[in-house]
């Protein structure tokens, strides 16, 4: 099951905004508590270039009404985007986890998520992502999230520390 989220990992990295991967494995951890394994497949096949359903369907060996009600799923909850196009009718696409799928989990995070994505007890050069196109040095960003008295909640965009 492991090797599922290694693939999905892998193909989020693909992305400008990059998903690299740790040596941890925590960002497999993420994707677990986020994507089913059938979700995970079906997500492998995507990238950010739209797609149709029949055109995910052919490339996933699956039919066309379960690749559908996949992707459908998983734009419901926020892990994956959908458009109109005027050609290809519905098209379905991946988007980064930062900014993208990650904020729209807010309203659904709990202790383990919060865990998996808060871990201040190593030196930051140890948790360091490495580096990507975008961003040539070792980087770590942080968010603040708080609950107010009401319950609700606030948070801050990511705060990018990058050694120097």
């Amino acid at each position: 099951m492991k090797e599922i989220y290694a693939r999905l990992a892998d193909e989020l990295n693909r992305i400008p905004n990059g998903f690299p991967r740790t040596e941890s494995g925590v960002e497999l951890k993420l994707l677990a508590k986020l994507f089913t394994p059938d979700d995970a497949r079906l997500a492998t096949y995507l990238s950010m270039e739209p797609q149709s359903v029949k055109e995910i369907a052919l490339k996933s060996n699956t039919g066309e009404d379960e690749t559908r009600s996949g992707l459908i799923s998983m734009v419901k909850r926020g892990l994956i985007e959908l458009k109109k196009d005027d050609k290809k009718g519905f098209v379905f696409y991946l988007i980064p986890f930062v900014v993208g799928f990650y904020e729209r989990q807010n309203a659904k995070i709990d202790k383990e998520f919060a865990e998996l994505t808060w871990d201040d007890r190593h030196k930051l050069s140890s948790i360091n992502l490495p580096p990507t196109a975008a961003t040539p040095k070792p980087f770590s960003f942080y968010y603040v999230r708080v609950v107010q008295e009401d319950g609700e909640m606030a948070w801050s965009s990511p705060i990018w520390l990058i050694e120097r």
